[in-house]
């Protein structure tokens, strides 16, 4: 007891020092904010459990960035390497463009090269063609001047061939016996009548003795007159055969033949227009039976 009153009575002094009551002030402060921590613990801890799940969260998802990161930074990189291959391919490519183009200039200009020798090989086909055109009109030409020397020279070798009696009654038709005047009077269309009439009134005699040189001279003046004339054929020999019935209308029977029968043969072929065969200029003299 004594004990308990001398520590009661130690107790109040101190409590009577300014400086003890400050302190003691103090510590109950400090006393009332533990209990105030003390009593905010479990709700800190509360917060601070979320807190931590929070930051775990987002821990997560920070790996979770930075493993996609990682990814795209890895994908960027093999992105950039196919970048470079293939700005490398390009300039491959380009350089490759620029040599084909050179290339196509130089066929563009060999194919312009190879088309003016067309245009030349063309040119030099086409006068080509028009010289053996005309080389074949020139040969063509020569063989009908040869045929019709050469038909000139044998109608000239037939009148040659006539008889002195012959020669003698058609002087009037030939002045000169050389070839040129030969065939400028006997192509007259007046002379060729007046042969043809002297052939139908021989043969009709009978004196059938010059009748190929004289058919072969008439052929040739008939043709020439054609030739040197018109255009055209104005006159043409008449069709007749052996074995055709006879018609006065066409053709003249000599004075031994029968009225009417058949053709038994042609001694004089007759004369017709081109333009009218029906056109009959002379008729054909022929032997019926």
């Amino acid at each position: 007891m004594i004990a308990e009153k001398y520590m009661e009575q130690i107790l109040l002094d101190l409590l009577k020092n300014p400086t003890v009551r400050y302190a003691i002030r103090n510590i109950c402060k400090e006393n009332d904010g533990i209990k105030a921590e003390l009593h905010d613990v479990p709700e800190k801890t509360a917060r601070s459990s979320k807190d931590t799940a929070e930051y775990n969260k987002l821990m997560n998802q920070h790996e979770n960035l930075q493993r996609d990161y990682s990814q795209v930074e890895t994908q960027l990189k093999e992105k950039n390497l196919e970048l470079q291959k293939l700005s490398l391919e390009l300039e491959q490519c380009q350089d490759q463009l620029a040599k084909l183009k050179n290339q196509n200039k130089m066929l563009q200009a060999e194919m312009q090269a190879i088309k003016e020798e067309n245009e030349k090989l063309a040119k030099l086909k086409a006068q080509n063609e028009k010289l053996q055109s005309d080389m074949k009109a020139v040969k063509a030409e020569k063989a009908e001047m040869e045929k019709r020397v050469s038909d000139a020279l044998e109608a000239f070798n037939a009148f040659m061939g006539l008889s002195e009696n012959d020669k003698s009654s058609l002087d009037n038709n030939f002045t000169e016996e050389s070839l040129l005047p030969f065939v400028v009077n006997g192509s007259d269309w007046k002379n060729i009548i007046d042969i043809w009439e002297y052939c139908k009134y021989e043969f009709n005699r009978g004196n059938l003795e010059s009748r190929d040189n004289l058919l072969c001279m008439l052929r040739f003046f008939l043709d020439i007159h054609n030739r040197s004339h018109y255009t055209s054929p104005k006159y043409a020999w008449q069709s007749v055969e052996t074995g055709d019935r006879f018609d006065d209308e066409l053709y003249e029977g000599t004075q031994d033949s029968r009225i009417s029968g058949v053709v038994t043969e042609v001694l004089l072929p007759g004369i017709v227009a081109c333009d009218d065969p029906d056109k009959i200029v002379r008729k054909s003299l022929v032997e019926v039976r």
